[in-house]
């Protein structure tokens, strides 16, 4: 062991070596331990790491090299706010912000995952969608981190004075994300019709839902651009489900697990479409157990995959979520005019509309999906 200096008033307090591991002790958090094979796995030194594409290099693999040695020496430079490693034939340097950014045990812990615990709203708290006009975010950098940051957090924006135009939709999905290609195309059209495919292609009430949770990857946001809305009716209703899903796991936690676990069939089948995939209704990161997405789509839902025990698990959570769900605080809704055109996270935030009249007049929605991948992407380059 061999005390830290204290030139940064990030610098740890004491640096220790271990049979397994480095120990680092910070002033302001819980001591950071650090694997020898992970820390070798990280270095980001040029030998390791290709300096102009960021990936690593791969000249011996990690999984040869495992189980790593302890390190002759460790040096904590608090001037530099670094720590270097030397190897028997290696050595890696690492920053404390990255160590600290980096620390399992720091960001695991129940501190941590509230800070991270996204900001949920019912629908008092937010008695208008968070609204931004349209010029603006298609010109502005500012404005259109503005708006994809309440997307992010709040699961739902709308863009106001939207021109009239079928193919503006994509304009503003590829501010975020190349536009989602799926078994409706690039875009789709959301307006009653004869022999519908989809029942969102009906004037008749639907109820909450997620758009395509028979895809392995669902979209993660969907935009919806309003070209006409003269019908009596058509109201759109938002939920959002992390909301509800929180609430369930504070009061049935037994309910929550099992929605965690056992997978639900959601299915496509039409004419042009065989379209098949089971998971469970909520996702969660497998060591922190985060709520991350809710895959929720009743008019999609096929067999029940599961024995008879998991089966009766099953529907009693299934039957107290949607009972939490069903409750009129998580309702949210309004009426979309022409120009209108809402963004949301379509793993989180439920949507459906009241049923409409179209011999009042035309309701006429142009849709498109961006891969979440892809939506993330663009919120941490426009961040960094």
């Amino acid at each position: 062991a061999r005390p830290a200096a204290a030139y940064s008033s990030r610098a740890p307090t004491l640096v220790k070596t271990g049979n397994d591991t480095l120990s680092v002790q910070w002033p302001d958090r819980p001591t950071s331990e650090f694997n020898y094979t992970w820390l070798l796995h990280n270095c980001a030194c040029a030998l390791c790491q290709d300096a102009s594409s960021g990936q690593k290099t791969l000249g011996t693999h990690i999984g040869m090299r495992h189980p790593v040695a302890p390190p002759s020496r460790v040096i904590d430079n608090s001037e530099e706010e670094t720590i270097t490693v030397q190897w028997k034939d290696h050595t890696s340097k690492f920053t404390y912000e990255w160590l600290r950014a980096n620390c399992f045990n720091f960001h695991s812990s129940p501190a941590a995952m509230e800070r991270r615990r996204p900001i949920t709203w019912l629908a008092k708290d937010m008695p208008e969608v968070p609204t931004f006009q349209y010029k603006e975010v298609v010109e502005s950098e500012s404005s259109l981190g503005a708006w994809m940051d309440a997307i992010h957090e709040t699961g739902v924006a709308l863009l106001k004075e939207v021109p009239h135009n079928t193919q503006e939709i994509l304009t503003v999905a590829n501010k975020v994300g190349p536009a989602m290609p799926t078994i409706y195309g690039e875009t789709f059209d959301v307006r009653s019709e004869e022999a519908a495919i989809n029942i969102a292609y009906t004037a008749t009430e639907l109820d909450f839902h997620m758009d395509l949770c028979y895809y392995e990857e669902p979209p993660g946001i969907q935009l919806l651009h309003c070209l006409e809305q003269a019908a009596v009716g058509g109201e759109s209703v938002l939920a959002d489900s992390f909301a509800a899903a929180f609430a369930l796991r504070k009061e049935q936690p037994e309910h929550f697990d099992a929605l965690t676990r056992i997978p639900l069939t959601f299915h496509k089948h039409h004419d042009t479409a065989m379209m098949k995939y089971r998971r469970p209704m909520f996702a969660v990161d497998p060591l922190t157990k985060e709520l991350h997405s809710i895959f929720y789509s009743p008019q999609f839902e096929g067999p029940l995959f599961a024995g008879a025990e998991d089966a009766k698990a099953f529907y009693d959570a299934y039957g107290a979520f949607v009972r939490e769900l069903k409750d009129e605080k998580y309702l949210h809704q309004f009426k979309m005019g022409p120009g209108d055109l809402m963004a949301f996270n379509n793993r989180r935030v439920l949507h459906g509309r009241k049923s409409f009249d179209p011999c009042s007049g035309s309701r006429h929605l142009r849709g498109t999906y961006v891969s979440m991948n892809d939506f993330a992407n663009r919120v941490r380059t426009y961040k960094r």
